[in-house]
C-alpha cells in the first residue's frame, strides 16, 4: 500500500482491517496512528478522508500556512493579491471545513499565516 492511499481509509475501513488495537492506542484516530507510526512520510492532514482536526491542529503556524500554500498553488495563487479572488468555500472544498471553522473565515487565516503581509 502506498503512503498517499493511507488518505482514503475510512475509520471503519481500519478497524475492519485490524486496525482496532491501532485506534484504541491512538484516541481512536486512524489519522494519528497513520501519521504516528508512519512519521517519516511528510503528511498532509487535512487530505484524510475522515480527517477530523484534534484541537489546536490549526494554531500551528506551520500547518496552516502549509495548507493554505498548497492550495494557493492548486488555485493559481502567485502573488499575495491573488487570495482576493479566492473564497472561504474554495478552502472548505479543497478539505479545509475545521480549518475555516477554527480561524472564522479566509481573512483571519491569511492573516495568521503570512503575517508578514499587510492585508486590507
Amino acid at each position: 500500500i502506498s503512503f498517499e492511499s493511507w488518505y482514503d481509509i475510512t475509520k471503519m475501513e481500519f478497524t475492519r482491517h485490524g486496525g482496532k488495537g491501532l485506534l484504541n492506542i491512538y484516541n481512536c484516530s486512524p489519522v494519528k496512528a497513520i501519521t504516528t507510526v508512519y512519521a517519516e512520510y511528510p503528511w498532509k492532514i487535512w487530505r484524510f478522508y475522515d480527517f477530523r482536526s484534534p484541537k489546536g491542529t490549526w494554531s500551528d503556524p506551520e500547518i496552516s500556512r502549509d495548507f493554505l500554500n498548497e492550495l494557493g498553488s492548486f488555485l493559481g495563487v502567485k502573488e499575495p493579491s491573488d487570495w482576493y479572488r479566492i473564497s472561504s468555500e474554495n478552502l472548505v472544498e479543497f478539505g479545509g471545513v475545521y480549518f475555516v471553522k477554527s480561524v472564522g473565515s479566509l481573512f483571519n487565516a491569511l492573516k495568521y499565516s503570512y503575517p508578514e503581509f499587510k492585508w486590507d
